[in-house]
């Protein structure tokens, strides 16, 4: 591709850099922009509006971390209350889980050993 000139069918053959063919370039721009330009049914406008950051819009729309908000599951799992009831329980299935009787036949991870801290490996 050839950057030597510019040629639009709105815009005058510019030479190659210059003032001409920023001008150009500006005026391309603003006409493109031009709300009168844009095509029927155009749903959104945001010509003169300053987007926010994924932070200020969740900030501005109450992410409150309850359900949804985040794309990190772990962070929501991790914040939930749980019933000392649903302790007790879920501390007896992961029991039963790790008791080494319970593993398949040629099981090849065995991290009953292991220690966990905040989901993670420590050892």
């Amino acid at each position: 591709m050839s950057y030597e000139k510019i040629e639009h069918a709105d815009n005058p053959v510019v030479d190659p850099g210059g003032e001409d063919e920023v001008a150009a370039i500006d005026e391309e721009r603003k006409r493109r922009l031009d709300p009168a330009n844009r095509a029927d049914g155009t749903e959104v406008d945001n010509t003169h509006a300053t987007l926010p950051t994924l932070e200020a819009w969740e900030a501005e729309h109450g992410d409150d971390g309850s359900t949804g908000g985040t794309s990190d599951p772990s962070r929501t799992f991790a914040e939930m209350e749980v019933s000392e009831e649903e302790r007790a329980e879920i501390a007896a299935e992961r029991e039963r889980r790790l008791d080494p009787a319970n593993r398949p036949e040629g099981a090849e991870v065995d991290n009953t050993g292991r220690t966990v801290v905040d989901g993670r490996f420590v050892d």
